[in-house]
């Protein structure tokens, strides 16, 4: 199957997934909050997606607590995040991917509930306009263009945005697959 080296853990993999999503059935019944559980989802499903979609058959999850990177395979190091985020807008609210300290890795690949998005590093760049507001119309042109995702500081801490400008480059050049996947079976 896919030429994957480990069809086990692969196996092992959907198994927690199907899993998994029992879980979170059981929490929201209980009126517990299932988002505990994307951590574990983002991970599992970072490393079906990488090796059977992506085809980085050399994808390895990195060992629990390992600092910034959360995989490594051959086509780089990848940094693994869920991330809900907030569509219909009614006030200023955000909720933002925070990333690693250093930036260092090659991928960020980005789990939500109905999509996953796999971006190049040097696809996530400082805000176009030098931090001061808005971009002009044409430097958010230019980002939409290239599929450049600014990220945001403060405190020399790193987010991604869930602004109307990220989520459409988001979709545009990054979009891997819909999250729609079925591991009960």
């Amino acid at each position: 199957m896919n030429n994957i080296k480990d069809e086990s853990q692969l196996k092992k993999a959907k198994e927690a997934l199907a899993n998994i999503e029992k879980v979170k059935k059981v929490f929201d019944k209980l009126g517990l909050d299932s988002s505990q559980l994307h951590g574990p989802e983002g991970e599992a499903l970072a490393l079906y997606v990488i090796q059977v979609i992506i085809r980085d058959k050399d994808y390895r999850p990195s060992p629990p607590r390992e600092p910034n990177i959360d995989g490594i395979g051959e086509k780089g190091r990848y940094s693994v995040k869920y991330w809900s985020p907030i569509l219909n807008k009614s006030k200023r609210e955000s909720n933002k991917i925070q990333l690693n300290s250093d930036l260092n890795f090659d991928w960020l690949f980005v789990v939500t509930p109905t999509s996953i998005y796999n971006i190049p590093r040097e696809k996530i760049v400082k805000p176009l306009s030098g931090g001061r507001g808005r971009p002009s119309p044409e430097l958010a042109q230019k980002a939409i263009d290239q599929g450049l995702i600014t990220y945001t500081t403060q405190k020399d801490k790193y987010s991604i945005t869930d602004s109307d400008r990220n989520l459409e480059i988001l979709e545009e050049h990054y979009k891997i697959c819909e999250n729609n996947f079925d591991f009960s079976k």
